[in-house]
């Protein structure tokens, strides 16, 4: 709507050229990847596609309890009840507390799909994984795949989670994530074919 692309506007203008990252992964839900596109922004333009295993992330959102209050969700992450989404959340409820944070996670990996499929054309996009990013080697690899030449250097971890996951927790969601057939592309596939749009 004009808000949503006023405010874009505004944030475009702000960006000094040049070398720029913008790492809040919450744009990447209010039409960041359009607006890029709409404003031709898209030739000096690489997006990560940054994705995490689903059961660490699941995880990692109940241990800090990052679903437990509403104000939260809507903040930060999204809600079921948000109109445009791709993963029916339904199913998901009756896993109770584990069902918001599992399915925000199956709707965020849709929504990259949706993504990549819809606009990789018109805009560079390098796809990682958290878990190969973290090594040496990983490390090097996105720093090329972003353009740049030489070596990094991992700095130490800052702001890792203090406590340890609960390793029955982990199970529970491993064993539930085994019994989910989400096939990403083809339900993202057949989104875009019914005019789907964000």
């Amino acid at each position: 709507n004009d808000f949503v692309r006023s405010f874009w506007d505004k944030k475009f203008e702000s960006i000094p050229l040049g070398t720029y990252a913008e790492t809040n992964h919450t744009l990447a839900k209010c039409g960041l990847v359009e607006n890029i596109v709409l404003h031709n922004r898209s030739e000096n333009t690489i997006l990560i596609v940054l994705r995490r295993d689903i059961v660490s992330q699941c995880v990692s959102y109940l241990t800090r309890n990052d679903f437990g209050n509403i104000t939260l969700a809507w903040q930060w992450y999204l809600h079921p009840s948000y109109l445009k989404k791709i993963v029916n959340p339904e199913p998901f409820f009756k896993f109770g507390v584990v069902g918001l944070p599992l399915w925000y996670c199956y709707e965020m990996a849709a929504r990259q799909e949706y993504y990549l499929q819809k606009f990789s054309a018109k805009v560079q996009m390098v796809e990682v994984t958290l878990e190969n990013a973290i090594t040496d080697i990983g490390a090097n690899q996105l720093y090329n795949n972003l353009g740049f030449r030489g070596n990094v250097t991992i700095p130490p971890k800052k702001n890792a989670n203090a406590s340890v996951p609960n390793a029955q927790l982990t199970d529970t969601i491993r064993n539930i994530t085994s019994k989910i057939n989400a096939d990403m592309s083809q339900l993202v596939s057949d989104a875009i074919k019914a005019r789907f749009s964000f």
